[in-house]
């Protein structure tokens, strides 16, 4: 489990959030969670805003938040992130951790049933496409392409041009994340490169992998960044 947390209220009416009824619940729940869990709250987040919109700002810098640190976004209740379904697929999909207080073991356990149902359904076609070679085997069939050897020579060259095409994808958009925060950093003063990377990992913007940041990764973001401009 992430070490770190960033903490997201909202509650749906201006009334609610001027009382405060509903916000402080949330947080008491919430906070113990982390407390139980030792999590280190980097940050919350309060928005008042219907479940049912998603143009929220306060989820979506909430959501920066997380994936630039690697922290876990811990609300109270499910329905406190999105009550739209659509946006909470995409999220799972998004790769950012998140954890309901009320029903801690729910998120992981239904993402794990899926996946497991998507395995058992990967093994079941492979175990119909063998016996379907099989039998097309026992009636004396030819099996198999006679440019298959070809188009094997040719996959391999493909996926690895796809998986190099995706890790610099991934790290253009981390560097394009990161260089905001490299800019504030100057603005508060850092000159040096290790005056930078010291800034980054107080505020606990980490590295793609999760790692501190150090004047030679502060670097390649710097330099990767002038590339694309």
């Amino acid at each position: 489990m992430c070490s770190k947390a960033i903490c997201y209220y909202r509650v749906s009416t201006n009334k609610q959030g001027v009382s405060g009824l509903g916000l402080e619940a949330q947080q008491e729940i919430a906070l113990a969670y982390c407390k139980q869990n030792n999590l280190e709250v980097i940050g919350e987040f309060e928005e008042v805003q219907s479940g049912g919109k998603n143009d929220r700002e306060m989820i979506k810098t909430a959501l920066e938040k997380c994936r630039i640190t690697h922290a876990r976004l811990v609300v109270a209740k499910l329905d406190r992130i999105s009550r739209d379904v659509g946006f909470i697929d995409q999220l799972q999909k998004s790769g950012i951790k998140f954890v309901c207080a009320d029903m801690p073991e729910a998120n992981d356990t239904m993402i794990q049933f899926m996946s497991v149902f998507a395995q058992y359904e990967r093994r079941m076609a492979s175990e119909r496409t063998k016996a379907a070679l099989a039998a097309k085997k026992a009636r004396g069939e030819s099996l198999g392409n006679p440019n298959i050897k070809q188009v094997q020579k040719q996959i391999p060259s493909e996926a690895s041009e796809k998986g190099n095409a995706v890790k610099i994808a991934k790290a253009d958009e981390w560097a394009s994340l990161v260089i905001g925060h490299i800019d504030k950093a100057k603005d508060n003063g850092c000159q040096s490169l290790q005056q930078i990377a010291d800034w980054l990992n107080a505020e606990h913007i980490t590295t793609s992998r999760g790692n501190q940041f150090t004047s030679t990764s502060v670097k390649r973001i710097i330099d990767r960044h002038q590339n694309l401009s």
